[in-house]
């Protein structure tokens, strides 16, 4: 079987052939620019993944390095409390502050 009965029998089914019939260099030349182009894709996702890779390190560095800030708003004043780094001690703090204001507030 030749190479043009090939491909003519194994597009057949998706109707590609209708649309190429007795152009058989057509159906080649346009699946080997799409090939071409997915090959294009292809060459370029690994310096994609290296991108993304340095990106999420910068990140990660950024978020373990951080700061935790406990913000304390009161009628005429503002007072910010800034620690370097993930501070969980401020965190429980400001949660343990929340409560307490919580269970001191009226009942409306």
């Amino acid at each position: 079987m030749s190479r043009d009965a090939l491909i003519a029998q194994a597009q057949v089914g998706s109707g590609a052939m209708s649309l190429y019939q007795g152009r058989p260099e057509a159906l080649e030349a346009m699946l080997h620019s799409v090939q071409f182009a997915l090959a294009g894709i292809a060459g370029a996702l690994p310096a994609v993944g290296s991108g993304l890779l340095v990106v999420c390190a910068l990140l990660a560095a950024l978020w373990l390095h951080g700061r935790s800030t406990l913000t304390l708003s009161f009628a005429a004043t503002k007072r910010a409390l800034v620690v370097r780094g993930r501070n969980p001690a401020l965190i429980e703090f400001a949660e343990a502050f929340a409560t307490r204001l919580a269970e001191q507030a009226p009942a409306r």
